[in-house]
């Protein structure tokens, strides 16, 4: 079948738009539901999460609203997500739509990992990692961020600041940072594979010149990529990568 929109397949189970109305299928692409909504997140934990004139809500599998009026909502991770009350209220909710406790989230779509969150400071907007306690949040490091990725394969590719300069590493569910190595930018590890950007000392030109390197978990370089491209995602659909040379994406 040919829809306007499709989300991915999770627990076989997708989002589909048709004629400007959602339905819910399963992987024989029978019509479980139909939600009448303008936007849709990934449905994931048997709850998605739709929008209707900028109000966000939840329903089961069968389309049966859980909860409603929030003014944005992320899909369900380890049986939490992130939601908000008001243009600066945000709270964590669990599957029976309870609220956890509030917070000001880093991403709204950054998923919970093993009830670890990424939290922002409204104070200096800097980033922390919290771990969501029956009391509350708990700090999980003294380290803080002004940039980071979702958890994949247990390892979140971060950015912070060391000496007036921006450089970027990785932290482990816990906060901790996993290498002394530091790059200009970092992207997430997929299949044991990540993009690291560097400079580098050009001979030729007699100048630093910045490079992309494909390194293992061991952070052994396995390819250095030629001068000019930019990289613009993770490693996607096992070790693809969308660049950018030349004013192309490809």
């Amino acid at each position: 079948p040919l829809y306007d929109e499709a989300t991915e397949f999770i627990d076989g189970i997708a989002v589909v738009k048709e004629n400007d109305l959602y339905h819910i299928i399963n992987d024989k692409f029978s019509i479980l539901a139909t939600v009448d909504a303008d936007s849709v997140k990934l449905p994931a934990e048997g709850i998605i999460p739709f929008e209707k004139d900028e109000i966000w809500f939840y329903t089961d599998f069968g389309g049966n609203i859980m909860a409603n009026g929030f003014t944005c909502a992320s899909s369900f991770s380890n049986g939490l997500a992130i939601v908000g009350l008001s243009e600066t209220e945000y709270c964590i909710i669990n599957n029976k739509m309870e609220n956890i406790c509030n917070i000001f989230p880093a991403n709204i779509d950054i998923p919970i990992v093993n009830n670890r969150v990424f939290i922002r400071s409204p104070q200096n907007y800097l980033i922390a990692l919290s771990e969501i306690t029956a009391n509350g949040l708990k700090l999980c490091t003294e380290y803080t961020f002004f940039e980071v990725n979702e958890f994949i394969e247990g390892i979140a590719a971060v950015t912070f600041d060391k000496d007036g300069k921006s450089f970027s590493t990785w932290i482990d569910i816990n906060g901790n940072i996993i290498t002394s190595k530091s790059y200009l930018s970092t992207k997430s590890f997929i299949n044991g594979y990540a993009c690291v950007k560097e400079n580098q000392y050009d001979e030729i030109s007699k100048q630093k010149l910045s490079f992309y390197e494909i390194i293992d978990k061991n952070f052994n370089v396995i390819s250095k990529l030629p001068y000019g491209i930019n990289i613009l995602t993770h490693f996607k659909n096992n070790l693809c990568l969308y660049i950018q040379f030349e004013g192309r994406t490809r």
